[in-house]
Parts: structure tokens; sequence; C-alpha cells
């Protein structure tokens, strides 16, 4: 589990989900106050944006349903859905729903279900089965989400996971040993400072798109991933720079750097730490390096070009 869910409460819960559901599907989604909410929290018409993908989105009318557990590790099927009876927590409420839709003959095409639950295959084919049987639709058509979902989707809204408090900034400072990189980016600067890059030229669209996707990854904010698109044009230069047997030296000194650094960064983002977060703190501590403060001409600009070159080359971060 990479966020914390236990402190949520089922209200926050359910919010949390309209705003997830509104990335996945849409903004037209329509969620319901509090209280009697017989089988749905919400509810979308239309075709949705990219669930369950992009290529073959759902189309029609989606029901959206939140159930918040307290033990959100849960996995027992007879506590939260029991088919031999009705004392199950979803089982009242497929009860709920299976009566509002024939009372108010209400039709639907497609049916979601979050939970704060660990998903097993059996337990998520159960409950697809019982929910299309009451629905009178395909079990294809049917969503059942639990925390690997929720993990998943809210590494690419770190906004969204930051609004409700799943994100924290700090768990503890963010150390590690400069000196290998320190040492790279000083025997870099000579020819950095004197190489004529266009910084403005277009980047190409397959670049682009990797370092959008691998942004996405690593909880990087859609503003400060732009910010960063300006050390793009640098690649090359530092590829070619690192992989000249002359520098062989330089680049030991580089996959030194990684043996530290690369595992503290995954641990820091396991726990919820946006990418931005670990940048900035990754820039502070090489720029107080005495040997890059002798620099004279354009240091900080190289030390953030270095970062970049290393995030987009998936030597940092999520791959």
């Amino acid at each position: 589990m990479l966020f914390n869910y236990s402190e949520l409460g089922p209200t926050r819960f359910e919010k949390l989900i309209i705003e997830i559901c509104a990335d996945l599907l849409g903004e037209g989604i329509q969620s319901f106050s509090t209280g009697k909410d017989r089988g749905q929290d919400a509810i979308f018409e239309g075709k949705a944006n990219k669930y369950p993908s992009e290529r073959e989105p759902w189309e029609g009318k989606i029901i959206i349903q939140a159930k918040y557990i307290e033990e959100n590790n849960a996995t027992s099927d007879r506590s939260f859905y029991n088919p031999k009876t009705e004392s199950g927590i979803f089982n009242k409420e497929l009860i709920k729903l299976e009566q509002y839709i024939e009372g108010y003959k209400i039709s639907c095409t497609h049916y979601m279900l979050w939970s704060n639950r660990k998903k097993t295959p059996q337990n998520s084919e159960n409950l697809k089965t019982a929910i299309a049987k009451k629905l009178r639709i395909s079990s294809m058509e049917v969503g059942v989400l639990g925390i690997s979902d929720l993990d998943r989707h809210l590494k690419n809204l770190p906004s969204i996971a930051r609004e409700f408090g799943l994100l924290k900034d700090v768990i503890e400072p963010f150390s590690f040993d400069p000196n290998d990189l320190a040492e790279v980016i000083c025997d870099i600067h000579k020819i950095f400072v004197e190489t004529n890059i266009i910084k403005d030229r277009e980047i190409p669209d397959f670049r682009r798109i990797k370092y959008q996707q691998k942004a996405d990854k690593n909880l990087m904010t859609l503003d400060y991933a732009k910010c960063l698109e300006q050390y793009m044009p640098y690649i090359d230069f530092i590829n070619e720079f690192l992989s000249d047997p002359f520098n062989e030296r330089i680049k030991d000194n580089y996959n030194e750097s990684l043996v530290e650094l690369q595992p503290k960064i995954i641990s820091y983002l396991s726990n919820g730490i946006s990418f931005n977060k670990i940048f900035e703190d990754t820039f502070d501590i090489i720029k107080n390096k005495q040997n890059i403060q002798n620099l004279e001409r354009r240091r900080k600009e190289l030390i953030r070009t270095v970062l970049f070159y290393m995030f987009f080359n998936c030597d940092i971060g999520y791959k």
C-alpha cells in the first residue's frame, strides 16, 4: 500500500473516489449528498475519458459506489460480501441498489465499486458476478477496485493525493553523500559553459511523451514537469560526454553516485513523497558543496541539467 487511507473516514473516502472518477470518466460526474445513497454515490453519463482504457473507454450510464472499510487491509469475503447470507457489508448495498433500480425503473450500463480493501482475483470475480446479476448487465461492465487500484491512480494524481492529506512531503530530511555527483558536475562544468546549445529548439515527440509518462509515475506535478523541460535539449550533450571512453573515470563517479541515491529516492517515492520535493532537496544538497560553490558560471543551471538527465535517463526514480 503506497498511501494510508485509514484516517480518511467514509465521507472523505467517498469524496476522494469522486475526484478520481472525475479524472477517469469526466467532469460531468454527478455526486449525491451523504445519506441514503441507494447503493450509489455518483453517476456519470456519457463516454469515459480513459476507463477501463483510453482505447476502449466505457460509454453509457455508469453508477459509482464507494465503500470505506475501517480495516482497510481486510480481504475477507464473508465480512464484505457473502453470497450465502445477507450479513456482508456489500450485501446490504446490493439490496438497496436493486430496490432503487426496480422501483424507479432506472437502467445503467456499467458499475464501479471502489473500496479501501485488498483485492484478490477470486473476491473480485465473485463481486462482479453478483453485481452483474442484480443489474442485469455483463460482468465485463463491472469494475471492482481496491487498494492497488487506488495507489496506481493516485500516483498519477499527486494534487488530489495532497488535497486529501495522503501525500506527505516530510518523513525525515532527505540526505545522501553528494561527493561523487558533485565531482561529476565539476568535471562537466568547463565544457558545459563553453557549449552553445539552443535551448528553445523543438523537442522530439518521442522524448516529450517518454518524459511525461515518467513524470506521472514519479508523483511529479504537471507544472513542475513543464518547468524542467527546459533542460531536455542537453540530454544528448550529457549522454555523449559520459559515453566518451576518455571520461571513463567521470562515468564511474556518476555510477557510484547512483548506488546510494537511487534506492533512497525509491524509498521516499514509496512513502508518497513527490519527486518535486526530492529533486529540490537533492539540488540543495549538491549546491552547498564547496567545490560546486567555487564554480563561477551557470553552476545552478548545470546541477539541474545533470539531475534532469539522471531522471530522464531512468537512472533515478521509477522507470
